[in-house]
């Protein structure tokens, strides 16, 4: 498979048809990440990852309803599930939602850290049945394997693709060329021995600080119109991330039932867990700090051999001394969904 600069790999996605079904949105950001995983020493075929399993969905108490979502953001509108519940049913996971008012149910694993292909074919049969022509699949010879990585394509471009060597038909199996070892050699290098202050702002405004490894890429999620806070990604290709979050929660947030606590403790007013898990068959270490009446949530997920700056870096957060400014963010964060004006006479349904 040939690897060419990214200006020449965004001319051949162009020829062989890959931006003409995208939203352009979604065709926008395939340009970016494209450009941005070649500055990082990664081949350009790596930013067509749109969607990564990776630990992102595990922090959320509905893991797999946070994946669903992943999956639908990607497609910037093509895909909109509404009405989403996540139901665990002793040693097995209902998850239901509606496309255009037609429904689909899926039982699950209980455990949500290795995602059954169900899920994906799921996902693509939403697609078609809406009539949209784009399809979720699988990138091969991603430097984070075995996690897996979706890219939004058609299935006549994504073949093509393959047949003119844009990616990888199957797994590799021979390894990382040297190009490659020299690139996670030195993020690597980076990883251990670089470090920097990292200050989490949010609308402008810096609300905490942290000392994190350096070579990261940031990915930001405001869902305070839905309830659901905003959080800060900083994401280390083949490594792991740190994850900042700001949302109505309890003091005691419950952990997905994947996380084996190895460690629980209270400290300086924080609740301090941390565990270890397997994702995608990658055995990973994590550590999730809840600030105790704050809303505030700090977590990294990493690979085992990765663990101990990561760890160290989320018990370096500290919020910064409070101002009106930030409470008042902070505050815009902690802000639960607006519920419906109950109807007169309407009954009362059972919540999930």
């Amino acid at each position: 498979m040939t690897s060419p600069e990214p200006g020449r790999f965004l001319a051949e996605l162009e020829r062989v048809g890959w931006f003409e079904s995208l939203p352009p949105e979604a065709a926008a950001s395939v340009r970016v990440a494209v450009t941005e995983a070649s500055a990082q020493g990664l081949r350009p075929y790596v930013g067509l990852a749109s969607v990564v399993v990776d630990s992102e969905y595990l922090l959320s108490d509905r893991p797999y309803s946070a994946l669903l979502r992943q999956f639908a953001s990607a497609t910037h509108g093509a895909f909109a599930p509404e009405g989403i519940e996540e139901q665990v049913v002793t040693d097995k996971t209902l998850l239901r939602f509606k496309s255009r008012a037609r429904p689909y149910e899926l039982e699950l694993p209980a455990e949500a850290d290795e995602v059954p292909a169900s899920f994906f074919t799921c996902v693509n049969r939403a697609l078609e049945d809406l009539g949209s022509p784009l399809r979720f699949f699988e990138v091969r010879g991603l430097p984070w394997r075995p996690i897996p990585g979706f890219c939004l394509t058609t299935a006549p471009v994504f073949e093509r693709a393959i047949a003119e060597k844009l990616l990888a038909g199957e797994e590799p199996s021979e390894g990382l060329t040297d190009d490659e070892l020299e690139g996670h050699a030195r993020r690597l290098e980076a990883a251990l021995l670089g470090t920097e202050t990292y200050y989490w702002t949010i609308d402008g405004c810096s609300v905490a600080e942290l000392r994190v490894p350096s070579s990261y890429e940031v990915q930001e999620a405001d869902a305070r119109g839905r309830g659901r806070g905003f959080s800060t990604i900083l994401v280390y290709a083949g490594y792991g991330s740190v994850t900042m979050g700001c949302e109505p929660r309890s003091e005691s947030p419950v952990l997905p039932r994947s996380l084996e606590v190895t460690e629980e403790r209270r400290s300086e007013e924080r609740l301090i867990r941390v565990g270890r898990t397997r994702i995608a068959k990658q055995e990973m270490r994590w550590r999730i700090d809840s600030l105790e009446g704050t809303g505030v949530l700090v977590a990294c997920y990493v690979v085992e051999r990765m663990a101990d700056p990561f760890l160290e870096a989320v018990a370096s957060f500290r919020l910064l001394e409070s101002t009106p400014e930030i409470a008042a963010v902070l505050a815009s964060c902690r802000t639960p969904p607006e519920r419906e004006p109950r109807r007169p006479g309407a009954k009362t349904r059972e919540r999930r």
